[in-house]
C-alpha cells in the first residue's frame, strides 16, 4: 500500500472554504500553491485521528467530532509496487 494522507476542509456558514497558501520554497512539492490542511496518516492512526493530530500540532485546535466525507484513491498519488519504472 502507498502512503496514506488525510485532508481537512473548513467551511464557514456561507459555505466558503478556507485554503492555505504553501510556502514559496522550490524544495517543497507545489510551492506557492493554495491547498487544504493535510498530513500523512501514521501507521497507528485513522484518517480522522490524523486530522485531529494535525490540527492540534499546527493550529493548536482540538477537533472533537470531525466528519469523514469521502475516501479517494488518487491516481497521481498511488505508488506502484510492480518493481517497474
Amino acid at each position: 500500500m502507498g502512503n496514506t494522507g488525510a485532508s481537512i476542509i473548513f467551511l464557514n456558514d456561507t459555505r466558503q472554504i478556507l485554503l492555505l497558501l504553501r510556502d514559496d520554497k522550490q524544495s517543497i512539492p507545489f510551492p506557492n500553491c493554495w491547498t487544504c490542511r493535510a498530513d500523512q496518516v501514521e501507521a497507528v492512526e485513522t484518517p480522522l485521528e490524523c486530522i485531529q493530530r494535525e490540527m492540534r500540532e499546527e493550529l493548536e485546535m482540538e477537533l472533537e467530532h470531525p466528519r469523514l466525507f469521502r475516501v479517494y484513491d488518487l491516481a497521481d498519488r498511488v505508488t506502484s509496487h510492480s518493481g517497474k519504472g
